[in-house]
């Protein structure tokens, strides 16, 4: 489905939770009444950024980059980045700077579609979030466990 817009195609996703880098939604059977009309974009290559593992575009316009981590630790912000903190330890996401990475995704992506704004979000499957910011907001990015993300759309 890469590159390609599927009207609903959320509906077709399993009730099986997130994978990796694909976008799933837990018990999605109870939100599709929420999410009729809907499109979503899988695994768009973005120029120096990987890819984009979701575009989203609401049915009133609302562009949304979603990229999905399944990592299983604590995810913090210290004041400059993302962090992982496993008991006493505290480790970087292999040295990369995931809000700036998802916001050049997101710019790209705008730039693409001819798109006046675009909001980009991490969405974190496993980890518990410690983030300590109103709406989970950090630079522009939204960072969101799975739970929430279609209350965040």
């Amino acid at each position: 489905m890469t590159g390609q817009m599927k009207e609903n195609s959320l509906s077709c996703i399993g009730s099986n939770g997130f994978s990796g880098g694909t976008l799933s939604l837990p018990d999605f059977r109870l939100k599709q009444e929420v999410l009729q009309g809907w499109q979503v974009e899988y695994n768009i290559p973005v120029l120096n950024w990987g890819d984009v593992d979701a575009f989203v575009r609401s049915p009133n316009g609302n562009c949304f980059t979603i990229d999905t981590k399944s990592h299983g630790k604590t995810v913090f912000f210290n004041g400059t980045r993302l962090m992982q903190r496993y008991g006493q330890r505290v480790f970087s996401f292999q040295n990369k700077d995931l809000l700036k990475a998802v916001r050049e995704q997101a710019a790209e992506i705008q730039k693409i579609k001819g798109i006046r704004y675009v909001i980009p979000m991490i969405c974190f499957t496993n980890a518990e979030l410690d983030i300590g910011t109103v709406d989970n907001l950090i630079e522009g990015v939204y960072v969101v466990k799975h739970e929430s993300l279609i209350m965040g759309l």
